[in-house]
């Protein structure tokens, strides 16, 4: 659809959209925390959580992936695309291991830990955005 009316983000944005939308689900599951409570809250809460995570994976996976595809030399091509799974391999040890704050903190603020983490990772992307567009746009020229 962005494409249609010219508008699509070059790729670097639409991950930094799907971080964005991976925060807000966690921003969204920690209001839901907030105002129903973690003994009440309505199966509306988790199942819309995971709609919005869903849309941001759908800016993230397929266009990291078709990224590594044409950025990384041919030679090394198979190992850059297991290294970025590799990276969701070590992400789900992390996210394991930031599960024990569930306990330490209140539920709405261990999911704002999480918002804050893919916030960061955001920021991060569209601090180093220019500088990773001119590195993958020269390693995928030929």
């Amino acid at each position: 659809r962005q494409r249609s009316v010219h508008r699509e983000p070059v790729d670097i944005v639409k991950i930094a959209i799907g971080f964005g939308f991976f925060s807000s689900a966690f921003v969204l599951l920690a209001l839901g925390e907030w105002f129903a409570g973690a003994d009440q809250l309505e199966a509306l809460w988790p199942v819309t959580f995971h709609l919005i995570l869903a849309i941001g994976f759908l800016y993230v996976g397929p266009i990291m992936m078709s990224l590594i595809s044409r950025a990384a030399p041919s030679h090394i091509n198979g190992m850059m695309v297991s290294a970025y799974y590799l990276s969701i391999f070590l992400g789900g040890i992390l996210s394991g291991w930031l599960g024990r704050f569930y306990e330490v903190l209140t539920p709405g603020n261990f999911w704002l830990l999480h918002a804050g983490i893919t916030a960061c990772g955001l920021a991060t992307l569209l601090v180093i955005r220019r500088p990773l567009e001119r590195v993958i746009q020269h390693s995928a020229s030929p």
